[in-house]
């Protein structure tokens, strides 16, 4: 809606491109209406025009005969709607409750009146040309025709719906010789319309259409009243490329144009699909087809190809061709069909003397990528299929012909475009048998060794079977040239055998003995060793390290015979090196001093590490206090001191002061191994300190300024108790560290007085100081820790801090099963092992019993441990686990205690466990593994698996069958048998099937085989061909057989020529009753039956209300599909729009479409002809005009509403 601007006085509006009408009254006299088309931003401006009150009166005579009387009083009655049409314009006015109306018209226009009544078809139209001072207005409405309208697209009965893109509203007109009025309405967005016209031949044209469209010209009555008018859009094209998408980037540019046929199927009611073919006319080059289509919804099949039918290339999508709609306005779209690259190969195989090798399995061996598939020839010894691009190696195991002889082959395909035309063939030939001896140096033979035989023909390559005991290898290849070569790897061993050359020929080709070198890897870390523990440890390595190692002692090593490399990240290294040599490493890295070690290298692999110390470099830096003058008074107190940070064991270092003129400057330097260092300056006199970290680079150095400060003094002291509760301090532990962290990585090891304390001086703030420490007690490592956070104050000394550490809780157990009992003594588990026995009375299975031992290794003087059990699977929940700890009394729970005060060892802690009965304790192949968990309150758990094992039990039975199942002729069927298997574990069913009845041509199809969990009801299929022209009822036999070789009663699947029989049984008004309803709609519901053996798939139900029994006058007609299984019943539902139907009786005719069934359909004759009665009433009414006084009182009460409702205008807009 438009909004009002006061400031601007305009209004504004935002409105979508297009032709638009302004209608507006201002009052009785001044109106707008204009027409106008926005493209762009616009400002349009309109004129008041005069108008008229134009009045009126809608009177009613039923009997279209009479002349009328106006005294007899017959108004229409409140609420009916009168249609005003003038120059492209239209308004519309109700009746009061005395048929009386009131418009406000432009004065000049000539206007088209027209009304339509809501029951009894009544009608009237009239002209009249707007003027001052003109007379009421009066319109009879007498009986007329309901017409229902139709607008198609392209042909009949496709009609113009809203779901074609392009689609607008349109309206239709209405025009008689014999009256001036023309009829106007709009059609929906189903494409239908409908107006009430007195009898007699009108011509129906649809207005301002863009497209073509003929007017329809048709005489109305009580039998003609249907019109249908066809609009002739342009057709659209759909340009589809199809191509090889050779590069899987779906760009048709760089694939292989190809032409293949495809079809278009319409995907909503418009619409009309085309099957192209690859020849066809829409083919305006190789891999583009340009397709005429009319408007409507699509979609694109392409049917995969076939290679044995002559198809040269594979037409598998490698992307969905996406849906498209053709609009009302025409058009182009593009669309692409990008087959994945897979070309025709076909291969004929036969042996060296020419015999077809049918039913052969062969091999195609991608060269790229490895991937290996596996086929096999038919009957003729051909196959043919489509593969991916590329190069492939076709390879035929040994086979034996009939001459004893041993054959094989082996051959280059190329899958390509250039290719996919040809058949080749190949011939087996005789293959070169050959022994390979494989040894070391020494000779003796290489055992599990593969050699790798490479073709110099290109034909791919071969690994030979791996060496026996002697290092020999019986091997069989296809004769030509071949380059044997290996190079493996174990546990630090690698055999390496050069290339050599063997040419082979078919026969025995004799022993052929190659000699592979081992090698030993010599391997490790280059790292500086940080923490001066002598080992390597992570983050400790050097990058980039170069590593050289010459073959021959450090002493005599030339540059030229060195091999070179650099290290990785983490500072590692690995090489292969010949055995029984001697080497030299020398390892270098820019900033370290190199190193150099002899390598006496024997069989095996040997890890050296080599630690680098870094070379010293310079670090330094200026200490500052207020100024120089005040600096100098302070200057010779000033201790300074080097520490490592905590990340490093080092010495601390004095740095040098630098004297200028006998006095200090304040500048300082030192020689440090590279790291973090702390600078501390002192003068505990002054109680002046600072403190800095100083990052001394590898090579670079480091420097550091800082101004000393006032700070205070840190009085720290240590304690801890010992397990029998005597209180010691740091000093009393060897090598135990109290560390201080500033933070900002000012973290050090403080110097502990005898007393385990310290008092320093530090800048002020807070402090974090800790330490963790491992000492012997009871004869066991137990560790302790402490911390406390201290808070320094400049000018201050602290009270006394004592960091009081404790004993880090520790909690070990050890568990292990002593005993197992109550299992089947045939099976050899072993204790934690056992098989469960059947306890056939109850159903259920004997338990089991385990008795555990557990030693306590923790370090607290008591521990109480508490035990639960798991058992995971499906049927874990039933599943029942007891316990007791000698008491002999079983429950779901147990605890016990051990401790340093305590018992240490246990070996009374015994668990009983009983499986579900029968019918749910599952067989598992790898046992039931019940998690046996003891644990404390504070979280310390250890758990120990025992399995429990459950005998398979064996069963099997058919669920469900048909007594017989319907196949049609030239159809296949898949026959499901619901199958359970009733045992308890994982099995495996092996179907034999006799289907020796089936005459010749019917092929019975399906998996042999299936695995079934336990107590698992599933679906075997079997799949049933009948011929073309086949007859009668036969039966297959099926035999089950288990994994353990039980059989089963035989299964009888009885199969049936058959075809859908469908029937008409019934129809009934969904609401009951048995007449229809005129000016509404009327469900029905009818009943369809198939009393055949096969569905009968999308089912075409017509529905037809007619005037006559043969249905020669048809009134209105609807459509239902679906399926009707066989052997069943199925509703379904039909309505019938009886809107503008007058009441009277009529027939229902109900046909099932013959062509949608492919079978029988029995033909509907109740009243014969397929149609029954059908009586259609109008509401209930007293006399021939009741109906005006119920269709007064419905107009008075929306009258009323009308007239309560509230307006509103913005204030101060003109209208």
């Amino acid at each position: 809606s438009a909004v009002y601007s006061i400031e601007a006085g305009q209004y504004q509006v935002e409105l979508t491109q297009g032709e638009w009408i302004v209608e507006y009254a201002l009052s009785d006299s001044k109106q707008i209406w204009e027409e106008f088309e926005i493209s762009s931003d616009m400002n349009v401006q309109f004129e008041f025009v005069t108008s008229v009150e134009v009045s009126g009166t809608v009177y009613y005579e039923e009997n279209s005969s009479a002349i009328f009387n106006p005294d007899e009083g017959k108004v229409i009655g409140a609420d009916t709607l009168i249609n005003f049409d003038w120059d492209g314009f239209s308004t519309t006015a109700t009746t009061n409750e005395s048929g009386h109306f009131i418009v406000t018209l432009p004065e000049g226009a000539t206007v088209d009146a027209t009304v339509e009544g809501l029951i009894a078809g009544l009608v009237n139209g009239t002209k009249f040309t707007v003027s001052s001072g003109m007379e009421e207005i009066v319109m009879v409405a007498t009986p007329g025709t309901t017409v229902f309208g139709l607008v198609s697209v392209s042909r009949a009965n496709n009609f113009y719906t809203s779901e074609l893109v392009g689609w607008e509203q349109l309206t239709v007109s209405a025009q008689n010789d014999d009256y001036d009025v023309t009829w106007r309405k709009t059609v929906d967005d189903l494409g239908k319309f409908q107006m009430i016209l007195p009898n007699g031949e009108w011509t129906f044209e649809v207005i301002g259409s863009d497209f073509d469209v003929s007017p329809a010209t048709k005489a109305i009555d009580a039998e003609n009243f249907s019109v249908e008018m066809i609009l002739s859009p342009p057709n659209g094209t759909l340009s589809i490329e199809m191509f090889m998408d050779n590069s899987g980037d779906l760009n048709a540019s760089n694939g292989t144009p190809v032409s293949y046929g495809f079809e278009i199927i319409p995907s909503s009611q418009a619409g009309m699909g085309k099957n192209i073919t690859y020849d066809a006319l829409e083919w305006s080059r190789e891999g583009l087809a340009e397709v005429s289509l009319e408007p409507g919804s699509y979609s694109v099949s392409v049917s995969i190809s076939d290679a044995t039918e002559g198809d040269l290339f594979g037409t598998m999508l490698s992307s969905q061709i996406l849906p498209f709609d053709i609009a009302l306005q025409g058009g182009t779209v593009d669309r692409i069909a990008a087959f994945l690259p897979e070309w025709r190969v076909s291969i004929s195989l036969t042996n060296q003397f020419g015999g077809i090798l049918s039913g052969q399995e062969f091999k195609l061996i991608n060269t790229e990528t490895g991937w290996t598939q596996t086929h096999i020839t038919d009957s003729n010894g051909s196959w043919s299929d489509h593969i991916s691009q590329g190069d492939w190696i076709l390879n035929v195991e040994s086979l034996t012909n009939s001459e004893g002889a041993t054959e094989t082959l082996r051959a280059h395909i190329v899958s390509s475009s250039e290719n996919a035309s040809a058949d080749l063939s190949y011939a087996t030939i005789e293959v070169s048998a050959l022994t390979v001896s494989l040894t070391d140096g020494q000779g003796s033979p290489l055992v599990g060794k593969n050699i790798v035989a490479v073709s110099e023909d290109g034909l791919g390559e071969v690994e030979l079977t791996s060496t026996n005991a002697s290092g020999i290898s019986e091997v069989q290849l296809f004769p030509g040239s071949w380059t044997m070569s290996m190079e493996t790897e174990q546990d630090g061993i690698k055999w390496i055998l050069g290339p050599s050359n063997v040419l082979l020929s078919s026969g025995e080709n004799g022993q052929f003995n190659f000699t592979a070198d081992r090698f030993a890897e010599v391997s490790g870390n280059v790292f500086w060793d940080l923490n001066d523990n002598g080992v390597y440890n992570i983050g400790e390595g050097i990058d980039n390290a170069s590593v050289q190692i010459s073959d021959i002692d450090c002493d005599n090593v030339v540059e030229s015979d060195q091999i070179s490399f650099l290290t990785d990240s983490s500072g590692y290294y690995s090489d292969y090196l010949t055995i029984d040599s001697n080497y030299c490493l020398e390892v270098s890295a820019e900033g370290f001093e190199s190193t150099s070690q002899d390598i006496e290298l024997g069989n095996s692999s040997i890890v050296l590490d080599s630690v680098m110390l870094a070379e010293l470099v310079q670090v330094g830096g200026q200490i500052s206090y207020i100024d120089a003058d005040q600096f100098s008074l302070i200057s010779d107190t000033v201790i300074l001191e080097l520490i490592p940070t905590s990340d490093y064991i080092r010495d601390r270092i004095s740095p040098e002061k630098t004297i200028v003129d006998g006095e200090w400057n304040g500048n300082w330097t030192a020689t440090v191994e590279p790291g973090d260092w702390i600078i501390r300056a002192t003068s505990e006199e002054h109680g002046l300190v600072a403190m800095s970290l100083v990052s001394a680079e590898v090579i670079q150095g480091g420097y550091s300024d800082m101004d000393l400060v006032t700070g205070g003094w840190a009085l720290i002291e240590t304690q801890w108790l010992d397990y029998e509760g005597v209180s010691m301090t740091l000093s009393d532990v060897e090598d135990s560290e109290l560390n201080i962290n500033m933070g900002a990585g000012i973290s050090w090891i403080a110097n502990l007085d005898e007393e385990g304390s310290t008092r320093i001086l530090l800048p002020g703030g807070v402090i974090d100081v800790s330490s963790e420490f491992t000492t012997l007690q009871r004869g066991l490592n137990m560790t302790y820790s402490g911390g406390q956070a201290i808070g320094v104050e400049a000018s201050q000394e602290t009270p006394v801090i004592t960091v009081s550490h404790s004993r880090i809780p520790f909690r070990e157990l050890t568990l292990a099963v002593i005993e197992g009992t109550g299992g089947d003594a045939n099976h050899d588990g072993g204790i934690t092992d056992l098989l469960v026995t059947k306890n056939n009375e109850s159903m259920g299975f004997n338990p089991v019993e385990f008795v555990l031992s557990a030693d306590y290794l923790g370090h607290e003087p008591l521990d109480t441990f508490a035990a639960q059990a798991t058992v995971p699977g499906t049927d874990g929940s039933e599943w029942q686990v007891e316990f007791h700890n000698g008491s002999g009394v079983w429950n779901s729970s147990m605890s016990f205690e051990l401790g340093l005060d305590n018992a240490l060892t246990t070996s009374d802690l015994h668990v009983r466990v009983t499986p579900p009965n029968q019918s749910v304790a599952h067989s598992l192949t790898q046992g039931h593994s019940i998690i046996l968990s003891f644990y404390t309150s504070d979280g310390y758990s250890e758990e120990i698996n025992v399995k429990v094992r459950i005998p398979q039990i064996h069963d099997f039975s058919l669920v469900s069958l048909d007594s017989v199942y319907g196949v049609s002729p030239g159809e296949e069927i898949q026959i499901p048998l619901e199958i359970r298997n009733t045992g308890n574990g994982d099995e495996r069913y092996e179907f034999d099937y006799d289907d020796s009845e089936l005459p010749e041509g019917w092929e019975r199809t399906g998996s042999t085989s299936h695995t079934v969990p336990p107590f698992t009801t599933t679906t075997h299929s079997i799949n049933v061909v009948a011929p073309e022209n086949a007859t009668g009822e036969y039966t297959v036999y099926a035999t089950v057989t288990d994994k353990a070789g039980n059989s089963y009663p035989e299964i009888e699947i009885n199969v049936a020529i058959s075809n859908p029989v469908v029937s008409i049984t019934s129809q009934e008004l969904l609401t009951g009753g048995d007449n229809a309803v005129s000016n509404r709609v009327n469900s029905f519901v009818v009943t369809i039956a198939n009393d055949g053996l096969v569905d009968a798939i999308d089912v075409e139900l017509n529905a037809t209300l007619c005037t006559d029994l043969i249905c020669t006058n048809e009134v209105i007609m609807d459509t239902a599909i679906g399926d009707v299984p066989a052997n069943s019943v199925v509703n379904f539902d039909i309505a019938l729009d009886l809107d503008g139907i007058n009441p009277g009786n009529y027939y229902l005719n109900l046909e099932i479409n013959e062509s949608s069934v492919d079978g029988e359909v029995v033909p509907f004759e109740p009243n014969q002809g397929g149609s029954v009665n059908l009586v259609v009433s109008s509401p209930a009414v007293e006399s021939d005009s009741s109906w005006i006084g119920y269709i007064l009182g419905a107009l008075i009460i929306a009258a009323l509403a009308m007239l309560t409702r509230p307006r509103s205008r913005r204030p101060n807009a003109p209208f």
